[in-house]
């Protein structure tokens, strides 16, 4: 028997023992296929990569049934092998894991932010707070670099309406205006 697949990834999967995001249905297909080899000893299966889209029937049809419960959803259950029943949850991969973590610490840190004292003036420079793009904006830059441009953002930089406040500078006024007080808004 040959089967043909259009899709080399699944296909080295197979002939793979690490553990990745999916692995489990490769080794449900192994268990599945060793039960069928206990039974019919002599059969021989030959897998085959067939390039999608080219037009061979069997391939159309199984593109076209894949799309129709991708746009539909899913069979009964009774229609489906144990392994994909709604009834048993789907083993959790560690990139899965990871996502879910990285999503909720997002979460709680903007609800911690939001509650910082800080937050009206960083929200007044920067409305994206917190942002990926800030990170990737810093995390190349050296540690003083960064601190300036966390400074920045928090009107925590060394300007007189802030260093008067740590008793640093006479006045909070901007020595350039001479006017109001120099604050990152300001300056």
């Amino acid at each position: 028997a040959t089967m043909f697949i259009d899709n080399q990834a699944s296909i080295k999967s197979s002939q793979s023992f690490r553990s990745t995001p999916g692995h489990y249905l490769t080794d449900h297909l192994n268990r599945q296929m060793m039960r069928v080899f206990k039974r019919h000893p002599n059969l021989r299966l030959k897998i085959s990569w067939i390039p999608g889209h080219c037009d061979v029937a069997g391939n159309e049809a199984v593109d076209i049934e894949a799309k129709k419960a991708a746009t539909e959803g899913s069979s009964p259950d009774i229609h489906l092998p144990v392994l994909f029943r709604s009834k048993k949850p789907l083993p959790l991969s560690k990139s899965a894991m990871k996502q879910a973590f990285a999503a909720d610490l997002k979460v709680r840190s903007t609800i911690m932010l939001s509650k910082s004292p800080r937050y009206g003036s960083i929200s007044r420079i920067d409305n994206s707070v917190p942002s990926n793009k800030y990170q990737k904006l810093v995390q190349k830059l050296a540690r003083p670099q960064a601190s300036i441009i966390a400074q920045l953002r928090m009107g925590h930089a060394p300007l007189n309406k802030h260093l008067h406040r740590l008793k640093c500078a006479d006045s909070p006024i901007c020595g350039a205006c001479e006017m109001e007080e120099e604050t990152v808004m300001h300056y």
